[in-house]
């Protein structure tokens, strides 16, 4: 690693941090990429959702919503509302017949000003704009292409040996819309050594993405063909759409949105394919699909020994598993909407070509078995005054599921939520994505309780508390455990451009004793802390700086920390936005590994997790020399200071630092 470069960064960030003081400002609201970031850094989602929650966030805030049209899944998806204020801003509607102005939000019960003005830039009434100017209907074709391209500037031991393509990674997308009626998409991806063009990619990319999306059709308020993705209820009988974590539960309230939506993702595992519609009738709404797709597979015995989700198809052995899945699914939820209640009910089957092995370990006692099943299940919503509660029943082949949800708002300045959960260890949900503390619906029961308020405003509190049993063994643990986990969060602003965020949580657990065989299990404490100080100087210049502390205490102690510094510089007069990011981290363990959020391009986000000691530099770069094209380009070098090699296998980096460079170009017409 180039040490002047480093030290010439680090003294930069130092400069901007002295000057920051003598810029004063008006409050700049915060833009897409922050809240983007925010949500992310809580979702607790796994890698492989990663890709779908960032699609779903570009597309939620990059449109404007009529708010005499809009639903509560479509505000919830703001993340910037409570349920309190979105049933006040539905029963105002309702009772005034629709707004007439966007500023009529100012009369609605529970807003208040740090609320409006987040939520300004995101709505409209009858396709008007802020200032009444009228907008035409989208009554032209909308074209939106883009390309990206990335060149690792290092080699692992898979390129020089295993790897059968070439090292570069290369998705397009593409989006057409024809006069609010008609929407289509396609996306291709190549990951890094994958073959382009050749091998078992004779028809380019490795991954192709389609839809077609026919919208207002009668009483079909939308048909989809191609790949979607489906939720029904609370998730218990199929969910493939789900973010906001344990932090984010209370705005996330009504993210469960029941119905079907593109799957304009480069994610190789989370969809279904085939067609799929929503059919609206008065009160009554009804969602069916079917499917037939192939995914990645271990086939050994005439069974599936496991299912490959990762989409990478680099060596001959990754080949292999391409396509040796076959699935069959079909699917429906019917939906009664009464004035305050809502009534569905949900079935779903599937079927694999061949039936799904189970390991010999002891923890996977009730894992799925079989190669045909189903899921079975009724959800309700009920508003009544101050509380919403809504709840799922669902049944498998082989146990059941339960959810249920509790909200209740007592003043504008309080919300409070409450979530009991019981999943049965034999309860098989493939498709299953829900409210829970592990990554699979089953074996878990527990109690959520969570509060926010603004009470202290402009100050901002948010707090949670979960306690979870698992009635039988997990991975790494012989035994039925417990877990408890809990968090509290202050959010300042101050001195009109100045804001402070101090996040901690509190999770205990426990696991096996390595080499114990389950008869030593040690308890396990972890203690995380998070420190962001973001202020905008003036309207050119913004600094985030961030800090974490991981503590893990069980026979021996591990802590680890990283230091974070942000600079954004925005040049009008260039077209350009450049965001410098540094970052020292040091953790001893894989167990207090950090995980650092740094801007990405267009429809990627980048969330690392380091272990060890090093340092992080980035910089990103984002022109737009004309009106409908965006030019980006991302640099980002990590250096360890305590290994000689990154990685293992075929992705081991022989030398300890690496770094990669990405570009991309987007243009609308």
């Amino acid at each position: 690693m180039n040490i002047s470069l480093l030290r010439l960064f680090i003294a930069v960030c130092i400069l901007f941090i002295t000057i920051n003081s003598v810029g004063q400002n008006n409050t700049q609201k915060k833009s897409n990429e922050d809240k983007i970031e925010r949500i992310l850094l809580k979702s607790e989602n796994s890698a492989e959702d990663e890709s779908i929650t960032v699609d779903e966030l570009v597309d939620n805030l990059s449109v404007l919503l009529d708010i005499n049209r809009v639903s509560r899944e479509q505000l919830t998806q703001l993340f910037i509302l409570s349920p309190y204020q979105i049933e006040s801003l539905i029963n105002y509607r309702l009772k005034n017949g629709g707004f007439h102005s966007i500023y009529e939000i100012q009369l609605i019960n529970g807003f208040d000003k740090k609320t409006i003005d987040r939520l300004l830039p995101y709505i409209s009434v009858d396709n008007m704009k802020e200032n009444f100017v009228p907008i035409k209907k989208n009554t032209r074709i909308k074209n939106e292409l883009s390309l990206r391209y990335d060149i690792p500037l290092y080699k692992r031991e898979g390129d020089y040996n295993s790897f059968i393509g070439p090292s570069f990674y290369t998705a397009l997308r593409y989006n057409c819309q024809l006069k609010d009626k008609i929407e289509f998409g396609l996306v291709a991806e190549k990951d890094s050594g994958e073959p382009i063009f050749g091998l078992d990619n004779s028809y380019g990319f490795d991954y192709y993405s389609y839809y077609l999306i026919i919208k207002n059709i009668n009483k079909f308020d939308k048909i989809f063909i191609g790949k979607f993705r489906v939720n029904y209820g609370l998730g218990l009988t199929v969910g493939t759409r789900n973010f906001g974590g344990k932090w984010n539960e209370i705005q996330s309230f009504f993210k469960d949105a029941n119905g079907v939506s593109k799957h304009s993702s480069v994610d190789e595992y989370n969809y279904f394919r085939g067609i799929a519609c929503i059919y609206k009738s008065g009160n009554l709404e009804i969602t069916p699909f079917i499917s037939h797709k192939e995914t990645g597979g271990t086939i050994k015995e005439n069974k599936i020994n496991s299912i490959y989700t990762s989409g990478l198809y680099r060596t001959a052995k990754e080949i292999e598993k391409k396509n040796a899945v076959k699935q069959v699914s079909m699917g429906s939820r019917i939906a009664y909407h009464f004035s305050n209640f809502t009534l569905g009910v949900n079935g779903l089957y599937y079927y694999f070509n061949l039936p799904i092995g189970r390991s010999t370990k002891n923890y996977t006692k009730y894992d799925i078995v079989g190669n045909n099943f189903f899921n079975i299940g009724t959800d309700y919503t009920w508003y009544w005054n101050k509380v919403i509660s809504k709840g799922e029943l669902a049944i498998s082949k082989s146990g059941i599921a339960v959810l249920n949800k509790i909200y209740y708002a007592p003043t504008t300045d309080w919300d409070l939520l409450f979530i009991y959960r019981y999943y049965s260890p034999r309860y098989w949900g493939f498709y299953s994505n829900a409210f829970g503390s592990q990554s699979k619906v089953k074996n878990e029961n527990g109690y959520y309780i969570s509060m926010q308020t603004k009470k202290f405003y402009p100050v901002e509190f948010n707090a949670y508390i979960d306690y979870s049993t698992n009635p039988w063994w997990k991975y790494r643990l012989s035994k039925a455990s417990y877990v408890v986990d809990m968090g509290a969060e202050v959010d300042i602003p101050f001195l009109n451009h100045h804001s402070f965020n101090f996040r901690f949580s509190y999770k205990q657990f426990e696991r096996d004793r390595t080499g114990t065989k389950g008869k030593i299990i040690d308890g396990y404490y972890l203690f995380k802390s998070r420190i962001e100080y973001h202020v905008v100087c003036n309207d050119f210049i913004e600094l985030k700086s961030l800090g974490d502390c991981n503590w893990l205490k069980s026979l021996y102690s591990d802590i680890g920390y990283h230091f974070t510094q942000r600079v954004s510089i925005n040049s009008p007069w260039l077209y350009l936005k450049t965001d410098f990011q540094y970052t020292y981290f040091n953790s001893p363990s894989f167990d207090t590994r950090l995980y650092i959020y740094e801007k990405g391009l267009l429809y990627n986000s980048y969330i690392p997790s380091f272990y060890g000691r090093g340092h992080r530099l980035s910089l990103n770069i984002n022109n737009k020399p004309i009106k409908n094209i965006t030019l980006m380009i991302k640099y980002g070098l990590t250096f360890y200071a305590d290994r000689s090699e990154i990685g293992s296998g075929v992705n081991k980096i022989n030398k300890r630092s690496k770094a990669d460079l990405q570009l991309m170009g987007r243009i609308k017409f």
